[in-house]
């Protein structure tokens, strides 16, 4: 059987698929087993169904990415600018 992923959350199925009397399970048309038609050829299903069923494999949920910062540089103090301005300490100094 092939299914063809149309999008990250659907695929599409080549054949007639029927669930069992329960409706754990897929079986192909003319299985002793099929009670229920789940789709037909062309259709599109959603991805968690084609994981659910075995259609496509279940994809492990991405474990976050932890990434590793540089160690912080230190500033080295520098004189603020003043921009023309006269800072209080400086006016203190001058008196």
């Amino acid at each position: 059987m092939e299914v063809r992923v149309v999008r990250t959350s659907s695929v599409i199925v080549d054949q007639r698929l029927w669930l069992t009397a329960d409706g754990s399970r897929l079986v192909k048309e003319g299985d002793a087993e099929a009670s229920r038609l789940f789709c037909i050829p062309g259709q599109e299903i959603p991805m968690r169904d084609a994981q659910r069923f075995g259609l496509v494999e279940a994809e492990e949920p991405a474990a976050p990415e932890i990434k590793e910062s540089a160690p912080a540089e230190t500033k080295e103090s520098k004189p603020q600018e003043t921009k023309g301005r006269i800072m209080p300490s400086e006016s203190r100094r001058a008196k």
